[in-house]
């Protein structure tokens, strides 16, 4: 395999980005391999392989074809334990020396340990209780950016956020600039 997604770490948010992640008409056929500790096959997908085994694990990960990989999403096994962000912290510094390019989104428990998967090497973090504490208090202030928020969030039906090339002349300018 190569330019597959891999889904490290199993929690009750994985099957619904899995999802989210076939909704996008660019990744309908991209290659999926869950890395997780479970017993058996965590989702119901005959497209999506699965590795068992620990994803920090050098060995684990390259069953899983890491070194090919194109991006890799982790999730801690439980979102009530700060130490879930060790693990990760130890997948993304395994995964990194696999694979200096691959791109590594993590979801983040506690936002004391942000730090430590930014120095590991992890290109993106979602903290969920920031999150959605600011997505909460903004749905109160502007009605209907909640709304918004979610749709652009979303690789399913309506409206998707695309990253495009920019002129030269754009660049380091910001939103308010444009939108005059």
């Amino acid at each position: 395999m190569r330019d597959h997604l891999l889904v490290l770490g199993w929690n009750e948010k994985a099957a619904a980005a899995i999802e989210n992640f076939r909704a996008d008409p660019r990744h309908q056929s991209t290659d999926i391999v869950v890395v997780a500790r479970e017993t058996e096959k965590p989702v119901d997908d005959p497209d999506v392989r699965f590795v068992r085994g620990a994803p920090g694990r050098t060995s684990v990960l390259e069953r899983a074809s890491a070194a090919n990989a194109g991006a890799a999403i982790i999730f801690p096994s439980s979102t009530e334990d700060s130490r879930c962000d060790h693990e990760s912290v130890l997948i993304v510094t395994s995964l990194r020396r696999i694979n200096p390019e691959i791109r590594i989104s993590a979801e983040l428990v506690d936002h004391d340990n942000r730090e430590h998967l930014i120095h590991a090497g992890c290109d993106a973090l979602i903290d969920e209780t920031s999150t959605i504490a600011n997505l909460l208090v903004r749905s109160v202030q502007d009605v209907g950016v909640s709304d918004v928020v979610c749709e652009l969030l979303s690789s399913h039906d309506g409206s998707e956020l695309y990253r495009a090339p920019i002129p030269s002349s754009w660049e380091g300018k910001n939103f308010r600039d444009f939108a005059r």
